[in-house]
């Protein structure tokens, strides 16, 4: 696989090339492959490439990274899959999942979604409220729940939500998480559609 970041201008600013051993796998079998782009804070399109014995495929798809320097509220990307033990990922810390782009997911599975959120700056920060809801293909809403990240909890600069997939009380099919997080009179969404495999 190949990854790469292109600026506004279409310059390469940062490119990932790998060639990955997958030997003895079943036919249904899944892997994961994580390339590292070290960039500085702007608008990016990512593109990443595979090719394997003459079989191909890409995708596209907007990034940004936030300048926290200058920005007092800022909220990551979404990050789903297998639970993992935290530890350090890339230089991050403590990030309890391994993620991966696979958005299929069977009851028994114990999977989670995972979120930083940023309060950096001049200012004293704020509490933060999220609202969680998981809404299946039929717009039926399973999973409906607010939390709150307390002023306290923002003391380093910024506080994380781990949330467990609750899949067992979740039917097959289809479905969408969005977590929205508002502090003060900002509201950042970040959703996740995934399906829920027979067992």
């Amino acid at each position: 696989p190949i990854s790469t970041a292109f600026d506004k201008d279409w310059h390469d600013r940062g490119t990932d090339r790998q060639t990955v051993a997958m030997t003895g796998l079943r036919p249904d079998a899944r892997g994961t492959v994580t390339s590292v782009l070290r960039l500085k804070p702007g608008r990016y399109e990512l593109r990443v490439a595979a090719d394997s014995d003459g079989r191909a495929g890409s995708l596209f798809t907007d990034l940004e990274i936030a300048d926290l320097d200058r920005v007092h509220f800022a909220v990551s990307g979404l990050l789903a899959g297998p639970r993992r033990s935290p530890a350090g990922l890339f230089g991050v810390p403590d990030v309890p999942v391994n993620p991966t782009a696979s958005r299929l997911f069977r009851p028994g599975d114990e999977a989670a979604a995972f979120l930083r959120v940023y309060q950096r700056g001049q200012r004293d920060p704020l509490p933060v409220d999220v609202h969680m809801t998981v809404e299946d293909e039929r717009g039926i809403r399973p999973i409906d729940e607010t939390s709150t990240l307390s002023a306290g909890q923002f003391a380093g600069g910024s506080a994380d939500i781990d949330y467990l997939l609750p899949l067992s009380r979740l039917g097959t099919g289809e479905h969408l998480l969005t977590i929205a997080v508002t502090c003060g009179k900002q509201v950042v969404a970040r959703t996740m559609r995934f399906v829920v495999e027979k067992p």
